[in-house]
């Protein structure tokens, strides 16, 4: 008898060029034994894993290497949550941002969207925007075609925040939203509120609010104040609970909007023109 040590090792006859496998024993006096293994001691393989290497083209905003039958659903970056859309380094920001963002973001300052009248505001081309929507599904954004199309850009940064699972201020129980937009003093209520967001939501909100900061700098061109801003963007980061009776929903609407205004209004004092959001950190070249 005695107990097996090693592992079996494989030789091929030469006569008949069938492999024979064998397997190394210890016997009961230390002495090594090997015998042949006979075809009912082998077992069938029960388990196996075959491995793909994927990687995320940051360029071109897809994967890569990736089996077809995986491809529509990894690249879906629409009504996907925020940890399972492909997201970048972005400085200045403790967590990823996503990527898609980035590249919105990017078009919408390469077009000079920013000064565009009525920007976040205004609709976009809705056939248009489906389009570039479509691209960023399937992983063939090309980047904005048009100079007249910029306003899309704006339409799906906006689209993307309201097309959250879970609104990426909704983590926030409503307490707290009604207690930061009736707060006296805005100031310390938004900075209170930013450090109950866990990441990455914290870091995405604040990427947006740079965004919105930086476009209202050019107010006097885009008619775009920081008020109107968060009227506009505020309905796509929060949504009222269902269980809210009709009047409580008026009021915790309009806190949302009231709380957006504060974050704004206090993230946008220490916005320059090279903030993390609006600073052209990496070239994005489209294939």
């Amino acid at each position: 008898a005695g107990r097996l040590e090693g592992t079996a090792s494989s030789h091929a006859s030469s006569a008949s060029r069938q492999p024979s496998f064998w397997r190394r024993m210890i016997g009961p006096c230390g002495e090594e034994i090997t015998e042949p293994l006979l075809g009912n001691d082998i077992s069938s393989p029960t388990d196996s894993k075959h491995e793909v290497h994927v990687f995320f083209d940051e360029s071109n905003l897809r994967y890569e290497n990736i089996p077809s039958e995986w491809a529509n659903e990894a690249h879906t970056q629409f009504g996907v949550a925020m940890k399972h859309v492909p997201r970048i380094d972005v400085k200045g920001y403790d967590d990823r941002i996503p990527a898609i963002l980035v590249a919105l973001r990017q078009e919408l300052i390469r077009f000079n969207g920013l000064r565009q009248e009525g920007v976040f505001r205004i609709s976009a081309n809705k056939e248009t925007q489906q389009m570039y929507r479509t691209q960023f599904n399937l992983g063939k954004f090309q980047g904005c075609q048009r100079e007249e199309d910029v306003m899309c850009m704006a339409a799906l940064i906006k689209e993307w925040f309201r097309g959250l699972p879970t609104p990426i201020l909704n983590c926030l129980n409503k307490e707290v939203i009604m207690k930061t937009g009736k707060a006296d003093d805005p100031s310390k209520a938004s900075t209170a509120l930013l450090r109950k967001l866990p990441e990455p939501n914290k870091s995405i909100f604040l990427w947006l609010l740079d965004l919105l900061a930086e476009t209202s700098r050019y107010q006097t061109e885009n008619r775009m104040s920081i008020k109107a801003l968060a009227i506009v963007l505020a309905p796509n980061l929060y949504t009222v609970p269902e269980d809210c009776l009709p009047l409580e929903m008026v009021s915790l609407m309009d806190a949302a909007v009231h709380t957006v205004t504060s974050c704004l209004q206090e993230r946008s004092k220490n916005v320059l023109v090279n903030s993390p959001a609006t600073s052209p950190r990496r070239s994005v070249t489209y294939a």
